[in-house]
């Protein structure tokens, strides 16, 4: 089995991108400066949890970059030049290779790490170096990912000096996580497939083209995906694409149902037998392409009824829904609740 990884673009260099992070990115312990590392944990997450259960010690990741950390690169080198001492946040943070060590701690990953970068056709090389990995037996699974800034001053100089193609408009991840077994994956060159995500829009294409595994499920034939699960948030997102009315637009039965869907996994999280008693939904906007992600949050939970809140974007600040899903629980227990 195949799992692709969403899109996270986020912040203010993510406007007009696809699949742009449409609430902040949880934060990284260690990694309050720069956007890369959360990208790259937050793209981690979301396939490792897509994925479910994994040997970490047969694991292994592959990090592709063009420009790694730039800012915190950047960042370490000012104060350098100024004759001081980088701080030591910087410093650790400035190695590509950081973040990873992260993940190796917070998901027991142990088996062999990689970063890799170049000028051509890096995700292509990516997927080349993951291939290797599985069928030389040093690993059973891998992660990869790809990640970049929105290039700054020094990366945009180098682009520009070197002639460099594929350089992507903005903040962007998007991964693949890859079983020994599982068909080939055709990553195409970024020069076969252009667009605002540079290099990445080869493995971004490849992650939206893996087909989740299922059983003729209603979440399956409308792509939805649960990429984040907690009592206090639950996130998923769905494709526009073949779930589009006669307009073209996104169908709104098809946003009541996502919305259900996410109402319906928060509440499992707190009983375990539900039943969905009443949703209502207000469609705001039309969406037209790319991805929608939901945001689903508790208003009330109490001991035999919950009530949640889900939102629509299709990009950030822009939402389409709002919609309100009350459940019936029947706890496996009659602890109070809140």
């Amino acid at each position: 089995m195949t799992v692709g990884a969403v899109l996270t673009p986020w912040g203010d260099a993510a406007t007009g991108l696809p699949g742009a992070a449409p609430v902040e990115l949880e934060p990284v312990r260690g990694y309050a400066k720069s956007r890369f590392g959360p990208l790259v944990f937050d793209v981690a997450r979301r396939c490792l949890a897509e994925a479910g259960a994994v040997d970490g010690s047969r694991t292994a990741i592959v990090l592709a970059t063009l420009f790694g950390d730039t800012f915190t690169a950047d960042e370490a080198t000012k104060g350098l030049a100024g004759g001081g001492t980088p701080d030591p946040v910087f410093f650790f943070q400035s190695a590509n290779s950081s973040i990873l060590g992260h993940l190796s701690r917070a998901y027991g990953i142990t088996g062999p790490m990689v970063c890799v970068s170049g000028v051509a056709d890096l995700a292509v090389e990516a997927m080349r170096s993951a291939r290797l990995l599985l069928d030389t037996g040093a690993a059973d699974v891998v992660l990869v990912i790809g990640a970049d800034l929105a290039p700054n001053a020094r990366a945009a100089a180098i682009a520009g000096a070197l002639g460099l193609s594929g350089v992507p408009a903005g903040d962007v991840a998007a991964g693949l996580l890859v079983r020994r077994g599982s068909s080939a994956i055709d990553v195409a060159p970024f020069g076969g497939v252009p667009g605002p995500l540079g290099w990445l829009e080869g493995l971004a294409a490849a992650a939206g083209a893996v087909e989740p595994d299922g059983d003729g499920l209603l979440t399956d034939r409308l792509g939805i995906r649960v990429v984040e699960r907690r009592p206090e948030r639950v996130v998923g997102t769905m494709p526009v694409a073949g779930n589009r009315q006669d307009a073209g637009f996104l169908a709104g039965g098809a946003t009541a149902a996502f919305a259900e869907t996410l109402g319906s996994v928060a509440a499992c999280l707190f009983a375990g037998e539900i039943l969905g008693q009443e949703l209502s939904i207000t469609h705001h906007r039309v969406a037209a392409g790319g991805r929608v992600t939901g945001v689903c949050v508790p208003v009330f939970t109490g001991i035999d009824v919950a009530t949640f809140e889900v939102t629509v974007f299709d990009r950030p600040d822009r939402r389409i829904a709002t919609a309100r899903l009350t459940c019936r629980l029947r706890r496996t227990d009659r602890r109070s609740a809140k």
